[in-house]
């Protein structure tokens, strides 16, 4: 027989390390082991290149719901190593600034 240390009534308030079904789970176990570096979201992102079943790619998907115009600038911010903007096929219009 095992014994729960699991309490079943949820704390007033969450530490950044606890499990929360709005912060993506258990954010220890996210930041130390499934994203400790880049290898692990690769390794997701190859899987979704490998398998996916959509007629249009995400990052193809995403970018064309952007209204980007001339003289644009876009400033990606912890969203990866910027595969969207380097595997996309939809066409970036000339004058917009992406870092």
């Amino acid at each position: 027989m095992f014994a729960s240390t699991t309490s079943h009534s949820a704390p007033a308030i969450l530490n950044e390390w606890e499990t929360s079904k709005f912060a993506g789970g258990d954010q220890r176990y996210l930041q130390q082991d499934q994203y400790k570096d880049s290898a692990q979201l690769k390794k997701r992102a190859n899987l979704h290149a490998l398998y996916r079943t959509a007629e249009v790619s995400w990052f193809d998907w995403v970018i064309g719901r952007i209204d980007l115009q001339p003289g644009h600038r876009v400033v990606e911010v912890g969203c990866g190593p910027g595969w969207m903007w380097d595997e996309s096929s939809v066409v970036i219009p000339e004058g917009i600034s992406i870092a």
